[in-house]
């Protein structure tokens, strides 16, 4: 019972007081009850410095905090995070990860179960004024569908097909490796209670600078993300 206090009390303290890492420091991760990295078995029950790319099968809430991030693991959750000089991926393969951005913090590429080693990763964009953007991820292996849901702020949700805006309290689905019939990755409106916001195809000047900066390959994450054309769309 103590330690089941004890773990709670630290998980409320981390997300109250998020992106606490020194700049420069490699990212940690804290098991409130622990952590089994699946590529070795190990089970991790203390503070250690996350593997870099590494799945990561979390038992109880587990926090990764990097340098201006902070992923929030549910209990069952599975995913790795990779920091690259000029991005962080992250790959999210079951369960739901909550985020917090810092505004200034490099851009997130995400990798979901429901891509393939010859897709593009999405990339998400701080987009508004917000000093800290919180999210999560969830996914649902029943429907082969990953949600991206916004609690506070906005962000340019950045794939090969476009870019979208999501705003507070706005949810989509991420993009997808296609059905047959289908001829690219493709974004739809999630059955969340509030709609989602489009913006326009054409990505804005500096996420361009970002992207480009990457290589638009992401050695082992299938890739990079890309810009989509210039034209403009409207919600259907």
């Amino acid at each position: 019972m103590l330690q089941q206090l004890l773990a709670f009390l630290i998980s409320v303290i981390l997300i109250m007081q998020p992106l606490l890492a020194v700049a420069g420091s490699s990212p940690m991760l804290i098991p409130t009850n622990h952590v089994t990295l699946l590529a070795t078995g190990l089970v991790v029950d203390k503070e250690i410095p996350a593997p870099s790319g590494m799945l990561m099968a979390c038992t109880g809430e587990c926090v990764v905090e990097a340098d201006g991030l902070q992923l929030i693991g549910a209990d069952k959750t599975v995913f790795s995070l990779e920091e690259g000089s000029t991005r962080y991926l992250v790959t999210v393969m079951e369960g739901e990860l909550g985020f917090a951005l810092r505004s200034d913090a490099k851009p997130l590429a995400i990798k979901t179960p429901f891509q393939d080693s010859t897709d593009t990763n999405s990339y998400l964009i701080p987009a508004s004024s917000d000093e800290v953007l919180r999210g999560t991820i969830q996914i649902d292996t029943q429907k082969g569908n990953a949600i991206l849901a916004m609690r506070k702020g906005s962000l340019k949700l950045v794939a090969i097909d476009g870019q979208k805006l999501v705003h507070a309290g706005n949810a989509i689905f991420l993009p997808r490796h296609p059905a047959p019939g289908e001829n690219s990755l493709s974004f739809a409106s999630a059955s969340h209670e509030a709609e989602t916001s489009f913006s326009g195809l054409a990505v804005g000047a500096g996420a361009l600078a970002i992207l480009a900066a990457t290589g638009m390959a992401l050695a082992g994450g299938g890739g990079g993300g890309g810009g989509g054309d210039s034209s403009e769309s409207s919600p259907k």
